[in-house]
């Protein structure tokens, strides 16, 4: 699992520089898989991953606003 969750990691870096919305659900796959993957035996991934999602879901929502 920890390699599908980099592949969605660096998925939605790149396409997020593209200046894609794609990357940021792409992101929140990846944080998500990262969270489980963390969830037993790394509670400092879990918070900083669970972090990472609201800041994806807020930037949807701001790129949203834009167009």
């Amino acid at each position: 699992m920890n390699w599908v969750a980099s592949f969605f990691g660096i998925l939605g870096a790149l396409l997020v520089s593209f200046k894609s919305v794609y990357g940021w659900y792409a992101w929140l796959i990846g944080n998500t898989l990262w969270i489980i993957v963390g969830w037993d035996k790394d509670w400092g991934s879990v918070i900083m991953f669970s972090v990472y999602n609201v800041v994806c879901i807020n930037a949807l929502f701001q790129w949203r606003k834009k167009k």
